[in-house]
């Protein structure tokens, strides 16, 4: 019985297609294209300098004399701002980051194959018959 329970789960888990991985904060590739393609549009300047305004505005709040309480929430404002301006581009930096390190983890690694033992001998047998 276990062994059965144990075996279709393992079957099961075998048959499931495999899903791609996902990107920064659970986004798709597909999702992160489209946020790059946002991005090269026109109408993204508008919305960061619309953004940029508005957080100006908020940190020229911020230097004005506050409550602590107040204070704080400006402050949160502000880093809310600050991380709206900048969270498309940490996506897609992120996603190029993990694309390069993906690339190269696949890439092998002339300098261990070079340093290995296998090498040395290979160079060893080599330049023995070289001198027969």
């Amino acid at each position: 019985m276990i062994l059965r329970d144990f075996l279709r789960r393992f079957v099961h888990a075998r048959v499931q297609r495999a899903k791609p991985s996902p990107g920064p904060l659970g986004l798709t590739p597909e999702q992160l294209e489209h946020l790059d393609y946002l991005r090269s549009t026109p109408a993204w300047r508008h919305y960061v300098q619309a953004l940029e305004s508005l957080y100006q505005q908020q940190l020229a709040a911020l230097v004005r004399p506050l409550g602590h309480d107040a204070y704080l929430f400006q402050c949160g404002v502000v880093f809310a701002l600050e991380r709206a301006a900048t969270i498309v581009d940490d996506l897609l930096s992120a996603r190029d980051h993990h694309a390069q390190r993906t690339k190269q983890r696949h890439e092998p690694d002339v300098r261990a194959v070079l340093s290995s033992p296998f090498w040395d001998a290979y160079q060893r047998t080599r330049t023995g018959a070289k001198s027969s």
